[in-house]
């Protein structure tokens, strides 16, 4: 299907207010249930870490950078995305994932990142002084009202300022102006209809083509030998074979979770 980074591609400049509005909304939900039912950190929202279903329905995914709460220190993320807190390397909470939405949704809207510059030093030094916060669109667009409160209550430096903060911090966010015209019930049902489908083309992608792309893809001191298929003579991967009679076996089937995503390594 793609991600978020493709849709913001497609759409040269920003996407519509009605558009940008699901995602954030679908993102809420997912951070939330992070949050709240995992009591974890995400870390690391960002548009590239947005899948798209088949039905053009926001997913989070990458988990790697993902931390149990309450607090963390690590400085870690997408340099665009980070929050304040995190830049400083002093102990941060879940609203660094608020943080990060607000980064999201103004890029969303305008088409670029509200703290870009050519350098990660630059970045940086945008995200701890930049005035006006949040800036100002650097191609002249103007947001609707209740989106550059929502940017603006998102952006707060002073993380007890964030919306986002305390016990109810997905409720709070979810209560804001901005998502008035949705009905959060049916966005967990996925009842709206999204404006962009991705393109069919590689959806059906195997995630493993075979076990041979994979290990080809990986430096020799991390290949497990233990894989199947694996040959230590000849550092070759083999076909997969049934091991009673000798008989190659039928190609792996897509996951049935995974239809309607592409993968490319």
């Amino acid at each position: 299907g793609g991600d978020l980074q493709a849709r913001l591609v497609d759409s040269d400049g920003g996407l519509p207010t009605d558009e940008a509005r699901l995602y954030i909304s679908e993102l809420s939900i997912a951070l939330g249930c992070i949050h709240d039912d995992c009591s974890s950190i995400y870390r690391d929202l960002k548009p590239s870490n947005v899948l798209l279903d088949v039905r053009g329905h926001a997913v989070l995914a990458d988990f790697g950078l993902s931390k149990m709460a309450p607090a963390g220190t690590s400085f870690c993320g997408t340099a665009e995305y980070i929050a304040p807190e995190a830049i400083q390397k002093v102990s941060y909470d879940k609203t660094v994932d608020w943080w990060a939405l607000g980064v999201v949704l103004f890029e969303l809207l305008t088409g670029h990142t509200p703290f870009h510059e050519r350098t990660i030093p630059a970045v940086q030094r945008n995200i701890l002084e930049a005035t006006p916060l949040p800036p100002v669109p650097a191609n002249g667009i103007k947001l609707d009202a209740d989106a550059a409160s929502l940017v603006d209550a998102l952006l707060q430096r002073d993380p007890s300022l964030r919306l986002g903060r305390g016990p109810e911090g997905t409720l709070a966010v979810q209560a804001h102006s901005f998502f008035t015209p949705l009905d959060f019930r049916r966005v967990r049902e996925r009842g709206y209809k999204t404006a962009w489908i991705p393109p069919e083309e590689g959806c059906y992608r195997s995630f493993r083509n075979s076990q041979g792309d994979l290990l080809q893809a990986l430096p020799p001191d991390e290949i497990d030998e233990d894989l199947p298929g694996y040959s230590s003579e000849d550092s070759e991967p083999s076909g997969d074979s049934d091991e009673a009679g000798g008989e190659p076996l039928p190609p792996p089937r897509p996951d049935p979770r995974f239809l309607g995503f592409s993968f490319i390594h």
